[in-house]
């Protein structure tokens, strides 16, 4: 029987995704009720293998893992300090504590898994998977939408997952081209928010900062990482280049 691929991501983490985004589906288009599942399938393959159920990684892999899942949990408790910090404003406010929630959850997600990625492959493969997985996420937000024409759903689908997917494509080729547009992508979404979110007050929130997660953030990390990659490429470039000469 052959061995797993090492550039692969282990069996678990392929189910616990595949089970996250069926559970989402079904909160979406079913009951909320099938979002605690979602939460379940993303945390399950940690919680095994820290009680040594789950063996499937080596010391490396376990390392990023566990890094990801740092970065996750202070990301949470920053947040969760802010929301309980201004526990006022949220009384008066109709955010609801499931709205809270949601987010919580899909900034652990969204900050777990891109720091995973971009520790567990080389930083130039690991933006192209950011990047097409933001790219599948919104063409699947936008295709199980209640859209009743198919106008509003051609636009939406070019309004943001087939830029994804274009720069997804690019980064193969041209990492420091995608790199700076995706950077400044993330930038520019910043007076946007301003523009259409902050006007409504507090009632905006739940909408500002889910698309800060699901939009600016990725676009930020898949563009950092893909820069920081080429000057590392080019730094080594250049010092093979030197070491030619002496």
């Amino acid at each position: 029987m052959k061995a797993w691929p090492e550039n692969l991501p282990k069996v678990a983490t392929i189910i616990s995704g595949s089970c996250f985004i069926l559970f989402l589906a079904l909160g979406l288009l079913v009951d909320r009720f099938f979002y605690a599942f979602a939460v379940l399938s993303v945390v399950m393959p940690d919680l095994l293998r820290e009680f040594g159920w789950l063996t499937d990684m080596d010391e490396f892999q376990l390392e990023a893992s566990k890094k990801a899942s740092h970065h996750a949990y202070i990301s949470t408790a920053v947040f969760s300090a802010i929301i309980i910090g201004n526990s006022g404003m949220w009384m008066s406010n109709p955010v609801s504590s499931g709205e809270i929630f949601t987010l919580l959850f899909v900034l652990l997600v969204v900050v777990k898994y891109s720091s995973y990625f971009i520790q567990f492959w080389d930083k130039k493969k690991a933006s192209f998977r950011i990047l097409l997985f933001f790219a599948i996420f919104w063409s699947a937000f936008v295709l199980l939408g209640k859209h009743q024409y198919i106008r509003t759903i051609l636009i939406a689908l070019l309004a943001v997952p087939v830029p994804f997917f274009v720069l997804a494509l690019l980064s193969i080729r041209f990492p420091v081209f995608t790199g700076i547009v995706s950077t400044a992508a993330s930038i520019l979404t910043v007076p946007f928010y301003l523009i259409y979110f902050y006007p409504r007050g507090l009632k905006s929130f739940v909408g500002l900062f889910g698309s800060f997660l699901l939009l600016s953030l990725p676009l930020a990390a898949a563009g950092i990482s893909l820069l920081t990659y080429s000057m590392k490429n080019r730094r080594e470039v250049s010092g093979g280049k030197e070491n030619e000469k002496v």
